[in-house]
């Protein structure tokens, strides 16, 4: 995924040239998530990926088809749990040019197969 540029209202004029100079900043936040590095879940990424749908689905019905999904480390999110083989944010790209991300973690307690949702809310 590439970052989202917001820029002031000169940026747009200059952004080609010089986005730095046109005080542009990179934002990878998505529906409250701060994206971090790209996750280091090769080979389950795709049933992250899967979760995200399936609670897209839930919470969304008739949404847009989803075209692409990247699954990121959260920058500012931990959670602590017996089992956890990785919580990730999902990254799902949708027909229209939405974009909609929630956390997956995988691996509970004895069930390391299980995974839930994790909510957008910063560690105090």
């Amino acid at each position: 995924m590439s970052p989202r540029y917001r820029c002031g209202p000169f940026g747009a004029l200059v952004l080609g040239l010089v986005m730095i100079a046109a005080g542009c900043h990179a934002s990878n936040d998505v529906d409250r998530y701060q994206l971090g590095e790209v996750a280091p879940c090769a080979p389950i990424c795709a049933r992250y990926i899967s979760e995200a749908g399936q609670w897209l689905d839930r919470e969304a019905a008739g949404h847009p088809p989803i075209l692409t999904a990247d699954v990121w480390a959260s920058r500012n999110l931990l959670y602590v749990r017996s089992g956890s083989v990785g919580d990730y944010v999902v990254v799902l790209h949708l027909e229209g040019g939405t974009d909609r991300a929630i956390m997956i973690g995988c691996g509970v307690g004895l069930d390391r197969d299980r995974c839930v949702t994790l909510p957008a809310v910063a560690n105090p």
